[in-house]
């Protein structure tokens, strides 16, 4: 009788063995996946929230603008009251001014062409020094029409800039 072999015996164990090890590295591999795939939409729904907050506030800031300056519209011939820097309506963001008055950034050529007449009667500095002068505070009024200046100096170049 011929001797019997072992190696069969261990070359199948042996394969057994690996196999069960490739299956084990890959149920590793495939947690590890969906742990990453966890991680990124976990990152990608922060995005998103900090995105809406931002734009949200964004939007809360721009409506304070607005109720700010029909306040101020609203006063400037019954007030007498003495108007401070801080109580002038500024604009959020002066290079969304112009883009924001003609209805966002899709506006049409004619829409932008009258935002930026609009603006440009509230900004312009002879026109709100004509209405708000005589309420300016003697220690602001220098500080006041230099911001006036540069918000007026914005939108003539955002229209410039959209008019290319």
């Amino acid at each position: 009788r011929p001797p019997r072999s072992t190696q069969g015996v261990s070359s199948a164990a042996s394969d057994v063995y690996k196999r069960q090890e490739r299956e084990k590295w890959a149920r590793w591999e495939a947690e590890d996946e969906e742990r990453e795939s966890r991680k990124a939409e976990k990152k990608a729904e922060k995005k998103a929230e900090d995105r809406a907050k931002k734009e949200k506030s964004r939007a809360r800031r721009w409506q304070k603008y607005d109720e700010a300056w029909a306040r101020l519209d609203a006063d400037s011939g019954a007030s007498s009251e003495p108007l401070r820097y801080a109580d002038v309506p500024w604009p959020p963001k002066m290079k969304e001014l112009l883009d924001r008055e003609a209805g966002g950034a899709s506006a049409t050529d004619r829409e932008r062409k009258l935002a930026y007449h609009r603006c440009v009667k509230r900004w312009h500095p002879d026109k709100f020094l004509a209405r708000f002068r005589a309420r300016l505070r003697a220690d602001d009024a220098e500080r006041v029409v230099e911001r006036v200046e540069a918000v007026a100096k914005s939108l003539t170049i955002a229209y410039a800039a959209s008019a290319s």
